[in-house]
């Protein structure tokens, strides 16, 4: 099959030569016209529908690997993240990172992976909405089923952590739960749950850290951008629709000349990684017009963080490795590559592209290969008549 990759830092291009548009397309036409003039219907159809899955497997297998500029980028950021950690921090220790490494397609379950050790008194009584989410999350991530694990149901214990407002904690517990029970399946007071988010909002329309009933706080775009979220998993809301319209308002306003995000007046990876994650889970094209500013897109503004090793800083002054920023940054990425919010998808088993491209090379063969057997045997057995 004549297509090649050529990988270059990280990137991938797809070379499609004129031997597969012409020279192959032109062979599969001169069989189909043989077929024909023998007047052998079945195999005619049949040569039809070979050629037409493969002018779809070709389509579609282009699609997917064909490369834009910021496609390029955000590839390439991937790598050196994964890169990192297999380099340095191949022991993992929190539900994030699993989830982070999960979402970018590492086997985790194999060399050079260590995955954190958890127990049941991890958790208990005094634990937070949010820790019993990051614990169902991580678990999903790691193969196991947060609702039968250590002889305890997490699924159900977390929803019983609702109150009578709908509230599973603070604003930061109430949206890991609500993520974490769609993730799961949960069985929770949607309506009470998205009543009491809502009123959360701050006047300036996003969202922030805090105790409840505080509409007065500024908001910051890492809460904000979880906010999204959690309110994308009830889109058919109309109080949720006009909550995250003033949610967008606010995020454009607040979008830096650099294409990045600040809270507490510094610009950083997190408040970055956290927007792109909300309005990729919000179906938002983010490298769209309206969300470029000065020129400059997310993604640019992220690419400024990444440091030489692979991973991410926080902030640019001081630069220095963050864990969390780097665990962020990894899942914002991939959010962007896949068009889809990790929240919503973090038990769906996850391939590489490198498995995609062979996968896809397998395929077209194989229907080559069939084509060009099918082309000499009827020819064949029309001879022998």
């Amino acid at each position: 099959m004549n297509i090649h990759f050529l990988r270059r830092e990280g990137r991938v291009l797809l070379l499609r030569e004129t031997l597969l548009s012409k020279e192959v397309f032109k062979y599969f036409w001169e069989v189909y016209n043989m077929i024909k003039r023998h007047k052998n219907m079945t195999a005619t159809l049949l040569t039809v529908v070979i050629l037409l899955s493969l002018f779809n497997v070709v389509k579609v297998h282009n699609t997917v690997l064909a490369k834009e500029p910021h496609d390029s980028l955000v590839e390439d950021m991937i790598n050196k993240i994964l890169e990192f950690y297999k380099n340095e921090n191949t022991e993992l220790s929190t539900w994030d990172e699993v989830v982070s490494l999960h979402w970018a397609g590492a086997n985790l379950h194999s060399t050079p992976w260590q995955l954190p050790t958890w127990e049941s008194s991890n958790l208990n009584d005094e634990s937070p909405a949010s820790s019993y989410a990051g614990y169902i999350l991580g678990l999903m991530a790691k193969g196991e089923d947060p609702s039968n694990i250590w002889d305890r149901n997490l699924v159900a214990e977390l929803q019983e952590m609702q109150n009578e407002r709908g509230a599973f904690g603070n604003i930061n517990d109430h949206i890991w739960a609500v993520i974490a029970l769609e993730a799961a399946d949960g069985n929770y007071n949607v309506a009470k749950a998205m009543e009491y988010l809502i009123s959360q909002q701050k006047h300036d329309g996003g969202y922030a850290y805090g105790e409840d009933d505080t509409p007065e706080l500024i908001s910051e775009p890492d809460m904000t951008g979880m906010a999204l979220v959690a309110l994308s998993m009830h889109m058919d809301r109309a109080e949720v629709t006009d909550t995250v319209d003033r949610i967008l308002e606010y995020l454009k306003e607040n979008q830096l000349p650099s294409g990045g995000f600040e809270s507490w007046g510094t610009e950083n990876t997190n408040s970055i990684a956290a927007v792109i994650s909300g309005l990729i889970a919000l179906e938002e094209n983010v490298l769209s017009e309206q969300w470029i500013k000065n020129g400059n897109t997310m993604v640019d503004a992220l690419s400024e963080f990444l440091l030489d090793d692979g991973s991410f800083t926080y902030s640019l002054e001081p630069k220095e490795s963050n864990d969390m920023a780097t665990y962020q940054a990894l899942i914002a990425l991939n959010d962007l590559k896949k068009s889809k919010s990790v929240w919503k998808n973090i038990n769906t088993i996850i391939d590489n592209e490198q498995d995609r491209e062979e996968k896809g090379n397998k395929i077209i063969m194989g229907i080559i290969i069939g084509v060009i057997i099918l082309g000499g045997l009827t020819y064949f057995l029309q001879r022998k008549k």
